[in-house]
């Protein structure tokens, strides 16, 4: 263990949120905000001040080139398209003055432009994860807290394939159970107002109640019956042809294929074996081969998309911790565990040691 008056890491060393990873500021906001464990109260506020305008600032930066990678793939993949609408391909780049606490060390056009292995965004992982079996790849995708070695929990790059694969479940079953139950609660308000003609409410409130508790029945019986059935598919959908890809490192129309069949095959488990084989060709001809013409095919997989729009820019950045050298970790270890001594210390003269850490 370091002791603080031989550990020079902090002399004449500006705050800066690249220096940490996203767990660390996570902790050291965490501590910031516990006032009553005492400690350096006003070092405390200062520090959570920082952290926040910093990260603001760097998310913004990052939000402008989220949009040039968008912007790049778009022009590239459809070149034709936009010469013949004459789409322009520049972007509103962030304003200099903007960035106060935040600066910048490289320009929005170098991590718009910076290439990534073609391989890595289909695995959406980082340089490195192509070397492994490929059970290790997913496993490290749908489990990654038990399989990724040093595991952040705040960083997108270690659960990008388990959150997309989660949302794009979520968000399915939720999207068509309420459509489809929407229908079903309009069906409901006719019902009640065919079966209802002969009856007599005290007030038009009490009537305009009736009708929208008909209403949200429908809503609440039918959202669920069909968002499990549209989540089980999609999902299954999802989840087997995304897998296959991360096994295989490659994509192609045979994991849409199997994608479609297996779900629609297990879900009319009940009407035999001839049923199921039956239901599982139809959802692969129905389904499964218009999204593989789609995803592989036409190079439209989602999944390498996301990937390359939000998590490369940060990766590929020199300031990540994924590029960090052993030294740049050492130093990187020292000032966090320096910082949180300061923080838990009672010192009033504090401001002689640190003046330099939040200067402008």
């Amino acid at each position: 263990m370091y002791r603080l008056k031989d550990c020079n890491c902090l002399k004449n060393y500006r705050f800066n949120v690249d220096d940490f990873t996203d767990d660390q500021l996570f902790r050291l906001r965490g501590i910031c905000f516990d006032v009553r464990a005492g400690g350096n109260l006003e070092l405390k506020k200062k520090l959570n001040q920082e952290i926040k305008a910093q990260s603001v600032e760097r998310k913004y930066f990052f939000k402008f080139v989220t949009r040039e990678r968008l912007n790049y793939a778009s022009r590239i993949k459809f070149k034709r398209l936009h010469d013949f609408f004459k789409i322009s391909s520049n972007i509103r780049l962030p304003k200099e003055d903007y960035f106060l606490r935040w600066r910048p060390t490289e320009s929005v056009k170098e991590l718009g432009w910076k290439e990534y292995p073609k391989v890595n965004l289909l695995l959406s992982m980082p340089v490195g994860a192509e070397n492994l079996s490929g059970w290790d790849r997913i496993k490290i995708a749908i489990f990654p807290k038990r399989f990724t070695p040093d595991y952040k929990s705040k960083e997108l790059v270690h659960r990008f394939n388990l959150t997309v694969l989660q949302g794009g479940t979520v968000i399915s079953a939720m999207m068509i159970g309420t459509g489809l139950a929407y229908e079903h609660g309009k069906q409901f308000v006719k019902d009640h107002d065919r079966g209802n003609k002969s009856q007599f409410y005290d007030s038009k409130i009490q009537a305009l109640r009736a009708r929208h508790h008909a209403f949200f029945r429908g809503m609440s019986r039918y959202s669920f019956r069909w968002g499990w059935r549209a989540g089980f598919l999609v999902g299954s959908l999802i989840t087997i042809s995304q897998t296959m890809c991360i096994y295989r490192k490659q994509d192609s129309v045979s994991h849409y294929l199997l994608g479609a069949g297996i779900p629609f095959a297990a879900y009319n488990v009940m009407k035999g074996p001839v049923g199921m084989l039956v239901s599982g060709l139809l959802g692969a001809a129905v389904i499964g081969l218009p999204c593989g013409f789609l995803m592989s095919t036409c190079e439209m997989n989602f999944r390498p998309h996301l990937f390359n729009a939000h998590v490369v820019p940060r990766i590929v950045s020199k300031h990540h911790w994924l590029n960090w050298t052993p030294d740049q970790i050492e130093l990187n270890r020292t000032r966090y565990e320096m910082i949180i001594h300061e923080l838990s210390t009672e010192d009033i003269n504090y401001g002689e040691r640190l003046s330099h850490l939040f200067d402008d």
